[in-house]
């Protein structure tokens, strides 16, 4: 079985394996240090002070850390607080994606019959 095209986990085992696909992507990730609600992520290894900004962008980005790097988007594995589908548009399009991350969750206590 030829290998190539696929990515292995970082599981011991190292039994995990994924088909490799157009919409896979990797990138770097940096939180606004002016708001650490905003984030701004990049093709891996993009220097973000190469990237042209329209005027209409939010001031807060142009100040901003590393907060991650080498981050694989997949839109088949969910991953916590990130909206891959629309990240992956963004940098599509643009070169870069302006997101938060958000977790909605509901806390609810069981009744007593």
């Amino acid at each position: 079985m030829d290998k190539s095209n696929y990515r292995f986990g970082m599981r011991p085992d190292n039994l995990y394996h994924h088909q490799q696909t157009e919409t896979d992507m990797k990138i770097d990730m940096y939180v606004c240090t002016n708001n650490s609600n905003k984030y701004l992520s990049v093709p891996a290894g993009t220097k973000v002070e190469d990237l042209e900004w329209p005027e209409s962008t939010d001031p807060d980005i142009f100040s901003v850390s590393p907060f991650r790097s080498g981050i694989e988007l997949d839109p088949d594995k969910p991953l916590f607080g990130l909206d891959q589908k629309n990240m992956i548009k963004q940098i599509e399009s643009k070169g870069y994606a302006i997101h938060g991350s958000r977790v909605d969750y509901t806390i609810s206590a069981a009744s007593k019959i």
